[in-house]
Parts: structure tokens; sequence; C-alpha cells
């Protein structure tokens, strides 16, 4: 058994194997890219409406005192 995970494991290894590794490199890329926007668009709102910035503050007081 140990055997066989040894060949699959060596087969799927991201050096061998280039559109794998590329796949998971697009997806922790595409990932980050989404949390900078959603980062940006945060500051956006943050400078257009002071209401946001409060709003945004009070829940995370909220989450944190109920866990």
């Amino acid at each position: 058994m140990s055997h066989c995970t040894d060949t699959l494991n060596r087969n799927y290894r991201p050096s061998m194997n280039p559109d794998l590794s590329w796949g998971y490199r697009r997806i922790f890329v595409v990932a980050h890219e989404t949390r900078v926007r959603n980062r940006w668009l945060r500051l956006r709102l943050r400078m257009t409406s002071p209401n946001v910035k409060v709003k945004s503050i009070r829940t995370r007081r909220y989450k944190a005192q109920n866990i």
C-alpha cells in the first residue's frame, strides 16, 4: 500500500506535472486577487460614507463577544 501511494505522489509532484502546479497557483492567485479587491472596495466605501466604518467596528466587537 505504501509503495502505491509513493508512486502516486511521485506522479503528481508539481515539478513533474506543470499543468497541475499551474492550476493550484492560479487558484491561490485568484484568491489573493479577490482578497485585495475586497480590501480596496472596503476602503473606498469607508472613504465615501463614514457610517460603514462604525458599523464594521461594531459588528466586529459583537462577534468577538459572542465567541
